[in-house]
């Protein structure tokens, strides 16, 4: 296992990526051509890529961090067939290597279905386990996701 840091990815891991996306995200946040993960991306300042690389040397995971309403945002991607082998984590620790606070919007339901028909869990109590705390009263609710506001902090 490794984990590759960057600040632009190749259209061969874009491809990749978004084919975890749409695998382990809810149907409704599916990106169904990569020009919509493309215009996701350039929606972002300041990205910084995390690419997690199994034992094959096969893209399993992503992470990115970026600024938003003048805080360090993070989204990540781990294929599901690994999880609870701690590459979560791994890829977790990695940003936390890099930032001292951070943020994320986490589905706190498991109400959604992916694309492939299978039920959707909530990541929360991961994120909770590993240091994250829910932000009181900050949830987003639209047509895409229904969720809760998360923060980790190094100084708490």
């Amino acid at each position: 296992m490794r984990i590759i840091e960057q600040s632009e990815l190749t259209a061969g891991q874009k491809a990749r990526i978004v084919e975890l996306w749409n695998a382990e995200y809810p149907l409704t946040l599916a990106h169904r051509k990569d020009s919509e993960f493309d215009e996701y991306l350039n929606g972002l300042s300041r990205k910084r890529h995390f690419l997690l690389f199994g034992e094959s040397d096969e893209l399993i995971g992503w992470a990115i961090t970026f600024d938003r309403d003048g805080g360090r945002w993070f989204a990540i991607i781990i294929d599901g067939r690994t999880k609870g082998k701690g590459y979560g984590t791994r890829l977790i620790d990695k940003l936390k290597e890099t930032e001292s606070r951070l943020f994320g919007w986490v589905i706190d339901h498991s109400n959604s279905l992916k694309l492939n028909g299978d039920r959707y869990i909530s990541p929360l109590g991961f994120y909770k386990k590993i240091g994250f705390s829910v932000c009181p009263g900050e949830r987003i609710e639209n047509h895409k996701m229904s969720g809760v506001k998360i923060e980790w902090n190094a100084l708490i």
